[in-house]
């Protein structure tokens, strides 16, 4: 066997289009113009021909590049050919593969295919797939159909990519709070890598002390593909203020696709200026007046602005025009620095009328500066004045509408006193917001009968009908009148339908909810997730506490107490449907909900 010159390779390769009449130009670029000795043929002898072989290189070793010459014909006489391999833009100068060269040899009456190995080495660099070739050459016994086999060496070695999440964190009031974002690599190392990383002001500054900027260097070894973290320094305080967010950048990326945009991290405001008032109670007496003074308190950590707020009073059951109480109104007003609470003074008549206990309103509107948690004071006029007769009574009640079908909701009328004659009443239901034309409930009316010396309580039936719809909890009265043998104390029950059906959210990111109403114990939410991740619920509302079900109102988790405010977190998949249950008391709870990458 000879080895082939580079030089009489390329006389082969521009010989071939003269010996098989095809075009010369078509081969001026192409390696496969080597194959010119494959039609240098006669009709009698059979024909050889090599396969391709493309094959994955690998990151260390070496790996078998098996090409396979196969006959076709009959070949009577025996045949040989010689091999040898060929650099191209793969070569052995770049220790890409091992040269191989030798010769195949078929035996009279030997058709079957013969095999050309050649050793490639793996490596960990990523760069374009590489070729090299395989020249059959000097072929006795036998002609060239194909004489060159193309060997690929696949590269399979990639840059890995970085990204960066998004992150919120509560301020605080006072010290510092860590905000961490964390940068994690897809796709393989095997170089090693590094990035640069440094914070950017956007409405949160350095300058107004919001963070304290960062930056610094982040690597990774070969291999290694594990998550970094990012740490920057928040200052808490106690300034209402929307929520501010700075910038994280990635840049002087080594080794590493870095991602198109900036993470953000958003420092969540939890100083909140709140306007409330107390409610006051205080007998009437027989005559000249009293005053009833209601305490109006402006909190939440803003005294450096400036704020006000109108009051007004509204007659409940006891009213103006009965000279039950003077109508007053004004504002309330605090300069910048001054914290202290507000006093409204109303003037309450006396009398020595027998009546039941009677209430009037003081009703906060208009705030500026901050944002009312109590608008709503109750001057509730104590009776003093004896009864000769005995007294009725309704009470409240409340129930959870339910899904379908009816509930009886039973109010409970009670006489106090001495009972020596008999005594009636009338009651009747009214609309509140729970209406009949909205089939809430079914109106009932009747009249209750006590024979002389009966003082047992009696009761109240109301039906109320299930339903489906997420609506506010809705209210119904029964109203007492025309009593025979006694008074009226208490003339109205206050009926509450209490919706159990969530309230849908849709797709939630990130929502911020105040003023749930927990009047009724708990609240239902439904949402949808909007991406893969953490689904994070916390409250800071006192009492309060959260439970997550899934759509098939499975329990998945409960909040813990985490710096004194009930907080959950759990890892949840995109588009994943929940219920999230808030439990508690009182009229306004508050809720914040974060779907984090």
């Amino acid at each position: 066997m000879r080895r082939l010159a580079c030089e009489e390779l390329e006389a082969r390769r521009l010989l071939a289009p003269i010996v098989t009449g095809v075009d010369p130009g078509g081969y001026e670029d192409d390696p496969a113009g080597f194959a010119a000795v494959q039609n240098v043929a006669t009709q009698s002898l059979p024909v050889l021909s090599i396969a391709d072989v493309t094959m994955a290189e690998g990151n260390s070793g070496t790996k078998t590049f098996t090409f396979t010459v196969s006959m076709s014909g009959s070949n009577p006489s025996g045949a040989s050919v010689d091999y040898q391999t060929i650099n191209w833009s793969a070569t052995t100068a770049d220790n890409d593969y091992v040269a191989a060269s030798g010769a195949l040899t078929w035996s009279p009456g030997d058709t079957s295919p013969k095999t050309i190995d050649v050793t490639v080495n793996g490596d960990t660099t990523s760069e374009p797939d590489e070729t090299f070739y395989v020249v059959l050459d000097m072929a006795d016994g036998a002609d060239l159909l194909d004489g060159l086999g193309q060997g690929t060496i696949s590269n399979d070695d990639f840059v890995p990519t970085l990204s960066m999440n998004n992150a919120w964190i509560l301020e605080g009031d006072s010290g510092t709070q860590t905000l961490t974002l964390t940068v994690n690599v897809s796709g393989t190392n095997p170089s090693g890598a590094s990035v640069n990383y440094r914070t950017a002001d956007e409405t949160a500054t350095t300058a107004d002390n919001d963070y304290v900027a960062a930056s610094g260097k982040l690597t990774w070894a070969p291999g290694d593909t594990s998550s970094r973290t990012i740490s920057v320094t928040v200052n808490g305080d106690t300034t209402f203020e929307g929520s501010d967010s700075f910038l994280v950048e990635l840049f002087g990326g080594s080794g590493v696709i870095l991602p198109l945009f900036p993470a953000r991290g958003t420092i969540e405001n939890d100083d909140d200026a709140f306007f409330s008032i107390d409610d006051v109670s205080v007998s009437e007496g027989d005559s000249g007046t009293k005053t009833f003074t209601f305490t109006v308190s402006f909190s939440g950590g803003i005294y450096a602005r400036f704020a006000n707020i109108d009051y007004a009073t509204a007659d409940g059951a006891a009213t103006t025009a009965g000279n039950d109480y003077v109508a007053a109104s004004g504002k309330l007003t605090w300069v910048a620095g001054d914290p202290s609470p507000k006093l409204v003074s109303v003037t309450v008549n006396g009398d020595t009328t027998y009546e039941p206990d009677e209430t009037f309103y003081v009703n906060l509107s208009r705030p500026r500066g901050g944002v009312i948690s109590d608008g709503q004071g109750t001057g509730l006029i104590r009776n003093d004045d004896a009864s000769p007769l005995p007294a009725l009574s309704i009470d409240d009640a409340g129930i959870t509408e339910g899904d379908s079908g009816t509930k009886t909701l039973t109010f409970t009328v009670s006489m106090s006193g001495s009972n020596p004659s008999g005594a009636s009443v009338n009651f009747a239901t009214a609309d509140g917001a729970a209406t009949t034309a909205g089939n809430d409930y079914l109106a009932a009316a009747g009249s209750l009968t006590w024979a002389a010396g009966d003082t047992a309580a009696k009761s109240i039936s109301v039906t109320v009908n299930g339903d489906t719809a997420f609506e506010p909890n809705e209210t119904f009265y029964v109203d007492l009148s025309g009593p025979a043998g006694a008074n009226i104390s208490d003339s109205q029950g206050l009926g509450t339908i209490q919706n159990d059906d969530a309230q849908p959210l849709g797709t939630v990111d990130f929502l911020v909810l105040d003023s749930l109403d927990l009047s009724g114990g708990e609240v239902w939410l439904g949402l949808t997730t909007a991406h893969g991740g953490w689904l994070t619920l916390l409250t800071q509302t006192p009492g309060a506490q959260i439970a997550l079900y899934d759509s098939s109102l499975v329990h998945r988790a409960d909040s813990a107490a985490v710096d004194g405010n009930q907080r959950l977190d759990e890892a949840v998949s995109a588009a994943e449907s929940f219920y999230v249950q808030l439990r508690g008391a009182g009229p306004a709870a508050e809720l914040r909900i974060a779907n984090l990458l």
